[in-house]
């Protein structure tokens, strides 16, 4: 059972190292926090807000993210396999060394997104926007 940690707020906040797995923050706000080195794989963040964050080798597998702002984040070898990242905005992230092995990333916005060994192996890309 997911542990319930809707409209949590961690704007600012500092957790390096932590285990979030199989938890559900929809709606939570992460605004300029420092999360690196987190695990966040099965968690649920349905419309949660993860702008200008620093997400660097987090494990976001098999997590939804359907409607996120991750805007502005640093995703530096950040993993997303199978994650779904439907209508997520990952404008002006950058991406360097990411892998999108087998996400569903129908409708994500990647306008100025910055990609470097960027995997995006199976992935489903249907009306991404790529600017």
């Amino acid at each position: 059972m997911q542990r319930n940690m809707q409209y949590t707020n961690f704007v600012g906040k500092i957790h390096t190292s932590s285990l979030f797995s199989d938890t559900d923050f929809s709606y939570s706000n992460f605004e300029k926090g420092y999360f690196k080195d987190t695990d966040f794989s099965f968690c649920k963040f349905f419309s949660a807000r993860l702008a200008e964050a620093n997400f660097r080798h987090c494990n976001f597998n098999y997590s939804d993210l359907t409607n996120a702002d991750l805007s502005g984040t640093d995703l530096v070898n950040a993993c997303f396999e199978y994650a779904n990242l439907t209508n997520a905005n990952l404008s002006d992230a950058h991406c360097e060394n990411c892998d999108f092995k087998s996400a569903i990333l129908n409708g994500t916005k990647f306008i100025n997104t910055k990609f470097k060994n960027t995997n995006f192996e199976n992935s489903n890309t249907d009306d991404a926007i790529f600017k």
